[in-house]
This record gives C-alpha cells, sequence and structure tokens, in this order.
C-alpha cells in the first residue's frame, strides 16, 4: 500500500521535476531525487544521476549511482551511469558496470545492449557481430537501437564489399527515417555502379551539418571499401582532430588511422 501511494505521489513530482529541467534557472535535482525516493523507478533515478552529474561531475555521480544501485538492481539504471562513464573517455569503467550488472542478475539486461554495441567497436571483450544479431533477433527494443545496429551491419558488408546487401539495410533505414549513415552506404554503393549525379545526390544529403571531425572520417570509410586507400587518407587529413574513439576502433577504418603508412602520410603533408 505504501509503494503505491509513494507511485502515486511521484507522478505530479515527475511532472515538476520535468518542467524544471526545461528552465536553466530552477535546479530540478531535488524534485528528481523526490521523485526516485518515491517511486523506486530506475528511469527516475537515472534522471536524477545525470543531473547530479552535471551539476557536480563524474564523482558525484558516481557516488549518487553507488547509494542508489542496491536500491534498484536494474540494469537501466546502470546503463545511465555506464554512459556517463563512456562519455567521460573510460570505456573500461562503464564495461565494468556492464558486466557486474549481468553477473548480479540485474533486471532488464536488455537495457545495456546499445551500451554493449558502442563499446564493441573498441573493446576487445565484445563481439560486435554476436551483439548486432542479438539486437535484431529482438522486436522490443527501443527504434534507435536496432536502427543503430542495422547501421552497424551495414558498413560491416561494405567492409566486405557485399554492396546490395548493405544497400538494402540502408534503404530499410531510409523507409524509417532519414539518416545520414544510411545515406554514405547509399553514397558508396553509387559510387561503385559508377552513378556519379546519384552518389552526389546522397552525399549532399549525408553532410547535412555534419562537423568535419564526422564528415571527412565518414568519407574516408567509403573510399577505403571501395579500395581508395589514399583517397581514403586524404579524407582523414581534412577531418581536423580525429575522435579519440575513431582511433581506437577495431574497424578497417581505425586499423589505418594507426597504422605507420597513415601517419607518414599526414605527416608528409603537413610538411608541404
Amino acid at each position: 500500500m505504501l509503494r503505491f501511494l509513494g507511485k502515486l505521489l511521484a507522478v505530479p513530482v515527475r511532472m515538476l521535476a520535468n518542467l524544471a529541467s526545461l528552465a536553466t534557472f530552477i535546479n530540478a535535482e531535488p524534485l528528481w531525487a523526490a521523485a526516485w525516493k518515491l517511486s523506486r523507478k530506475p528511469q527516475d533515478g537515472a534522471n536524477w544521476l545525470f543531473l547530479k552529474y552535471r551539476k557536480y561531475g563524474l564523482e558525484d555521480a558516481r557516488d549518487l549511482a553507488k547509494k542508489i544501485l542496491p536500491q534498484t538492481k536494474s540494469c537501466l539504471f546502470v546503463s545511465a551511469i555506464a554512459f556517463i562513464e563512456y562519455h567521460n573517455r573510460n570505456p573500461k569503467a562503464a564495461c565494468l558496470w556492464a558486466n557486474t550488472a549481468k553477473k548480479a542478475g540485474y533486471e532488464e539486461p536488455e537495457a545495456l545492449l546499445m551500451l554493449e554495441l558502442i563499446l564493441s567497436d573498441i573493446l576487445e571483450e565484445y563481439d560486435r557481430a554476436q551483439i548486432v544479431e542479438q539486437i535484431l533477433s529482438r522486436n522490443d527494443l527501443p527504434g534507435h537501437v536496432t536502427l543503430n545496429a542495422l547501421v552497424v551491419k551495414a558498413n560491416s558488408l561494405l567492409d566486405l564489399q557485399k554492396w546490395e546487401q548493405a544497400e538494402k539495410i540502408a534503404d530499410r533505414i531510409l523507409s524509417i527515417q532519414e539518416q545520414n549513415d544510411a545515406r554514405f552506404i547509399k553514397w558508396v554503393v553509387s559510387l561503385k555502379r559508377d552513378e556519379k549525379a546519384r552518389a552526389d545526390e546522397h552525399l549532399q544529403k549525408a553532410r547535412g551539418k555534419l562537423p568535419n571531425s564526422v564528415f571527412y572520417p565518414a568519407i574516408a570509410h567509403g573510399l577505403l571499401c571501395l579500395g581508395r586507400k589514399k583517397d581514403a587518407m586524404e579524407s582523414l587529413c581534412k577531418a581536423g582532430k580525429i575522435d579519440s574513439y575513431l582511433k581506437r576502433s577495431k574497424t578497417k577504418l581505425g586499423q589505418l588511422i594507426r597504422s605507420e603508412e597513415f601517419k607518414n602520410f599526414s605527416m608528409a603533408k603537413e610538411n608541404k
């Protein structure tokens, strides 16, 4: 009965917390803390955690996570602190949070799949293809998780030069929503077919408002798939500062970025 009343009282508090979160001059943290204490819902705890992180930093967020976890034991909440670790360039810490939750049998393990998909690009502990298939075999996950898995699968098919299969997945994505990654895939396939006008159209749509640090590595990946390594390296040189996670990527593009060949190529470009 008390638990039911707590959940009932949490509804208006949650509404106020959502409104307060939209106003920069109001501290919404006490409201999310109250919503969590009343409802014990993992999402309320996660919202409190994110606000704690934004206001006080990583260490305070970690301390709060350690206090909340024994009371929720939810992978949904664990994914929140793990993503905070990931964005702070601590992928090993993110992996540790996730593994601890899974070994302890926390509820909603599917909430960790998106995190595991992202970590699988840089950590050897994860089999990326296996995680992709695990996601795509389900129909109960949020749409963005499925779409990200489709993008990863399509890019893997590009690496294998399976152009038509990659394009089919890109078309499937675009039938749901407009998406830069899908347009890059269509661009690569169009180039392979020598359909320059169509390739230019897809590339223009892919460009959007992407910064150079994202746009040119995507171009480089496509050129690498087409066997144009030198052009790929030229494109990488236009990216400016390359993201540290991309440098650690297990993909062919990541391997090229780490190679002595690219280091020598970029140094030669700088010295010209």
